[in-house]
């Protein structure tokens, strides 16, 4: 029994040494981004299909979207770009759980009766040619889909 105990606790301590590298990972990464917010936007070409058509794509305000997440301006951030956010969320909770099953060798499993079929795949290709028609359709309520709108 002891020596069960023993790798219990080390197995603990990993998680907890390896959750605290993680965060302080990411922690870092947003401090970098932040830091250099300027330059990286200074160098973004823009939107290409903007430039050409005139019309937003489904990721126009995206990078605007993404430091105002890092900023902690979640309404700002809805505003530029509630795909980004809803793809940011809905891909984060997969990950997670997905990573949570393979780490624990499939002993934690939270989102077990949600797999990526064919038809999914479908139906977010459908979901995401709604958004970049109706973000661009000049009329109330779709003119909140475009970035900045509201």
């Amino acid at each position: 029994m002891r020596g069960r105990d023993t790798r219990m606790k080390a197995r603990g301590f990993r998680w907890a040494v390896g959750g605290t590298l993680f965060v302080a990972a990411l922690t870092l990464c947003r401090w970098w981004l932040l830091a250099h917010q300027a330059a990286i936007q200074g160098l973004s070409p823009g939107c290409y299909f903007r430039h050409l058509s005139g019309c937003y794509c489904p990721g126009c305000g995206g990078t605007r979207a993404f430091f105002a997440l890092l900023k902690g301006q979640l309404a700002v951030s809805w505003r530029m770009n509630p795909l980004l956010l809803a793809g940011l969320a809905a891909g984060g909770g997969f990950g997670l759980s997905h990573g949570l099953e393979r780490l624990s060798r499939g002993r934690i499993r939270l989102l077990q009766h949600f797999h990526m079929t064919p038809a999914a795949g479908c139906w977010l290709g459908a979901a995401l040619i709604a958004f970049w028609i109706l973000r661009n359709l000049p009329w109330w309520p779709c003119t909140l889909l475009a970035p900045g709108g509201g």
